[in-house]
């Protein structure tokens, strides 16, 4: 839910900051190859220990359930995903850095809804956070990154019955942000959010890489990432060249928002004209596709990708449109040069100097849904994936939340919704001495834990008692008030008793704290 610990932030008291200096210096006693997040969490001595701490579990990849995210305190996201993409995807694979050899199949889709899903799409690994010193002259040393799910291969089916059609579409994420004006500092610092440090890193200066193109230069931060990512996404299009010898795409897309647009720019330039790359598709087995005549690159709110002889030399070998919203800070500071045929929206904003919202994909959708209009795409326009909440609250209050916890028809057990809270709580518990729940907390909490069932979820009451009494602002309680349920709810026999829930904690490797 609060993947960048903002929820924590404080303005007088910065709970934030304290929780994850105390994750840091505990990441190795919980953390194990499932897990993905900055190289600290190996051991690495050589690693960026300023880096936060934002975790991956591949394993968790399911693209049919709904989630809840809140990238910033006041903005609550109930994401729901597009049924336009996802009835159709059959299975999830990823590849990783740590199974390149072997692709894991993640998740296979419920059979439920009488569809016959082809589709198959594949997660790929990446890095950011990634600084290289002592440039541009001698060797250069690099820290070690962050590591994380960038992106995805889509092999997508035109037709039910021939296996045959099919495309291939490549996408990267953009920047996971949080509070943008804290990751933005922290980036020009080289420390706090890794796809940040990337950004700034591509903002000061460019280098050649023959990798990704012969001629020109590039942004540092933007090279150090794609190269770290490249041999995932090859490995990725090999499994799909491998289930259909002889058989190549009709065309192959390449897309990405904010720095996925950049990465994705950069990754179709150095398929298609990078320095060996005849060699990779024959190491790879994809020479027979159209690399030549069916590549097409779309970019939202992309910044500038290289200097203008990389652009001058790759903008004729592939078919590019760069989309973006007049004003985004973004996509119009020209740091460098920009590739593919523009695509400028309006917006209808207020005037306002460095308008990040002009940024927000969400805005570009709606946009674009204004511009391509009911005609371009000849069927319903997709509703859109996501529903935005003021305060926690207002989403518990909502028919998403309901939605959120069914799964096929039935309720969500409270040990399943809440295994993966073991590192969050522990450093809210770790920080009990500081920030305790009042009286008048700790009387609800035992109030819920009297009425919990240890079958199902008390959610009805949990969402009334929500009313008035947790906000954004008191989010580490309603998460506290979890991990206690859950406590009980895995030993009913622990009881009110501290030495008894001690017992439990260190079963879990997860500590309360004294008091």
């Amino acid at each position: 839910m609060d993947p960048y610990y903002e929820q924590l932030h404080r303005s007088q008291q910065d709970m934030r900051e304290f929780f994850m200096s105390t994750l840091r210096a505990n990441l190795k006693n919980f953390f194990n190859d499932a897990q993905r997040g900055p190289e600290e969490l190996g051991g690495l001595a050589t690693s960026n220990p300023k880096l936060d701490p934002i975790i991956t579990e591949y394993q968790r990849l399911y693209p049919w359930n709904h989630s809840v995210v809140a990238p910033e305190p006041g903005d609550w996201n109930y994401l729901k995903p597009s049924l336009e993409i996802v009835k159709h995807v059959k299975e999830i694979r990823m590849c990783s850095r740590l199974n390149l050899n072997q692709l894991e199949v993640i998740a296979t889709k419920p059979h439920n809804d009488g569809d016959n899903p082809r589709d198959v799409l594949y997660c790929f690994e990446g890095a950011t956070g990634i600084v290289e010193k002592e440039r541009p002259i001698g060797n250069s040393s690099m820290t070690l990154p962050a590591w994380s799910l960038m992106g995805f291969v889509l092999l997508k089916y035109n037709s039910p019955q021939d296996i045959n059609d099919y495309d291939v579409h490549i996408t990267f994420r953009g920047s996971r942000s949080g509070n943008g004006t804290r990751a933005a500092k922290g980036g020009w610092m080289e420390n706090g959010n890794a796809d940040w440090v990337t950004d700034c890193d591509s903002a000061i200066s460019m280098t050649k890489c023959p990798e990704i193109s012969p001629t020109g230069k590039v942004p540092f931060g933007f090279k150090n990432s794609l190269i770290s990512t490249l041999p995932m996404i090859w490995k990725c299009l090999e499994a799909i060249a491998r289930d259909h010898v002889d058989n190549p795409p009709k065309t192959i897309y390449f897309t990405g928002h904010s720095l996925g647009g950049a990465l994705a720019a950069l990754c179709a330039v150095s398929m298609r004209h990078g320095e060996g790359e005849i060699a990779l598709r024959n190491k790879y087995k994809v020479n027979n596709w159209p690399w030549n005549t069916s590549v097409e690159l779309i970019t939202y709110g992309s910044p500038t990708i290289g200097t203008e002889d990389l652009v001058d030399g790759a903008k004729f070998k592939l078919k590019a449109d760069r989309v973006y919203i007049h004003g985004d800070p973004i996509a119009t500071v020209l740091r460098a040069k920009h590739i593919g045929t523009e695509l400028k929206l309006a917006g209808n904003l207020p005037f306002k100097i460095f308008d990040f919202v002009r940024h927000e994909p969400y805005l570009i959708r709606e946009e674009l849904v204004k511009v391509l209009g009911l005609q371009a795409l000849n069927r319903p326009i997709p509703e859109a994936p996501w529903i935005k909440y003021r305060s926690f609250s207002d989403l518990l209050a909502s028919n998403d939340w309901h939605t959120f916890l069914e799964v096929n028809g039935n309720r969500k057990k409270l040990p399943d919704f809440l295994k993966y809270l073991k590192l969050y709580l522990y450093a809210l518990g770790v920080s009990t001495n500081k920030h305790k729940p009042n009286r008048v907390a700790e009387q609800h909490l035992e109030d819920l834990i009297n009425d919990f069932n240890n079958e199902e979820v008390q959610w009805d009451k949990i969402k009334a008692s929500s009313r008035g009494f947790w906000d954004d602002l008191d989010f580490e309680r309603f998460m506290l008030t979890c991990y206690l349920l859950l406590r009980y709810s895995q030993n009913q026999q622990a009881g009110p008793k501290r030495q008894a829930l001690d017992d439990l904690a260190k079963k879990q490797k997860v500590f309360l704290g004294p008091g």
